[in-house]
């Protein structure tokens, strides 16, 4: 499995997931799954969904290289 950054934001609870470039959906799955578990922990209204929470998935991106044209 792919390794991921999963940080929660405080000022609007939305749970940000970085993932390595080409990681597989099926992986993102799995990676959702076990950061949602561990870190929207019971009680909760309801402990197999969660709705309501925003979830931000994006892809790491390379090192940007600065190059002087002048």
């Amino acid at each position: 499995m792919s390794k991921a950054t999963i940080s929660i934001s405080p000022e609007t609870h939305a749970i940000h997931i970085v993932v390595p470039p080409g990681t597989k959906w099926t992986e993102v799955g799995k990676i959702v799954e076990q950061a949602t578990s561990s870190m929207l922990k019971a009680p909760r209204l309801c402990n197999t969904c969660i709705s309501g929470r925003v979830l931000q998935i994006t892809e790491e991106l390379p090192a940007v290289t600065k190059v002087d044209i002048g």
